[in-house]
């Protein structure tokens, strides 16, 4: 029993911490939907990489 009292405390401290930093989330998918559009408007740089 003690178990389940234990992860359900680390579920709501995942759940507080995503909810304050909410943002970063939101930047992460910003930055990652705009290197898919370079990387797709510009396909000789992405593919010089290799």
């Amino acid at each position: 029993m003690a178990e389940l009292v234990v992860e359900e405390v680390v579920v709501e401290d995942i759940a507080t911490t995503m909810a304050r930093y909410w943002w970063v989330f939101l930047l992460r998918g910003l930055l990652a939907i705009a290197f898919g559009v370079i990387a797709f408007t510009y396909p000789g740089i992405t593919l010089r990489c290799w």
